[in-house]
């Protein structure tokens, strides 16, 4: 799973991982998103999707997106947007 932050906040995108670590997720890597982006997506990168529903879920993250080609090698990747800045 990989938590990219689009919002300039990496603390933030901490937080949201030591969350998801909370939620059963083991393995949880952290970048930089390119741009901004004004709300969180998560993607499922394969067509099952219930891991990403599990993870939208836990953050209370709205989109949900089937996306094989947002360049990750990982399963789950999460965008964190401005919407999840205090």
């Amino acid at each position: 799973m990989e938590v990219r932050y689009g919002h300039g906040s990496r603390k933030n995108a901490n937080q949201v991982a030591d969350l998801l670590r909370k939620n059963a997720v083991s393995y949880i890597r952290i970048g930089e998103a390119e741009g901004e982006h004004p709300v969180t997506q998560v993607f499922s990168i394969t067509d099952n999707t219930e891991a990403a529903v599990r993870v939208a879920e836990a953050i209370t993250a709205r989109e949900v997106l089937l996306d094989a080609e947002v360049g990750a090698d990982v399963d789950v990747v999460v965008i964190l947007g401005k919407d999840m800045l205090p």
